[in-house]
């Protein structure tokens, strides 16, 4: 390790190339070096202009679109919300199923307030809708009078006629 130590490399020692002289350049030369770069510059920023005027064309673009869509889903929303209004109204008047899709075309209004407004008239023109009788069974006009000329299914009638017809 010594041995390598204290060797020179071979480029150390070779003699180092004299302390070149500064050099010099005419006016002209460097005058012609900055108009170069001037002009690189101005390209450059040329260019950047141009870029900087498409991409706020293009967010123009893409605001007015979302702007549009934006405006086009808020109208959406608040005709459904409409549409929930009329059904809660017709559901708190209790109009029956059969007459529902033709009281909420009928009802008219946007806001909350109109609907419910609107939807009591029409209830109170129609003569209100009475709400159907918890716990009482739906009437059966053909209770109570009887099968006719047939036996009952229990009568001694019946079976009778069984017994005769089948022999027992």
């Amino acid at each position: 390790m010594s041995d390598t130590a204290n060797a020179t490399p071979a480029a150390a020692t070779e003699t180092a190339p004299e302390a070149a002289e500064p050099q010099t350049f005419t006016l002209d030369y460097v005058q012609q070096l900055r108009n170069e770069a001037a002009k690189h510059r101005t390209a450059k920023q040329a260019i950047e202009n141009e870029l900087k005027a498409q991409h706020d064309v293009a967010l123009a673009a893409a605001k007015a679109e979302a702007e549009a869509k934006l405006s086009e889903l808020q109208g959406e929303s608040s005709s459904k919300d409409v549409a929930i209004e009329k059904l809660k109204a017709a559901f708190e008047l209790n109009v029956p199923a059969d007459k529902l899709d033709s009281f909420l075309g009928a009802v008219q209004g946007s806001t909350p307030d109109e609907v419910r407004e609107s939807a009591k008239k029409l209830s109170e023109l129609a003569g209100g809708f009475q709400p159907k009788a918890a716990g009482i069974p739906a009437f059966d006009p053909t209770q109570g009078q009887g099968a006719g000329s047939q036996p009952a299914l229990n009568s001694n009638a019946l079976l009778k006629s069984l017994t005769q017809k089948l022999g027992i």
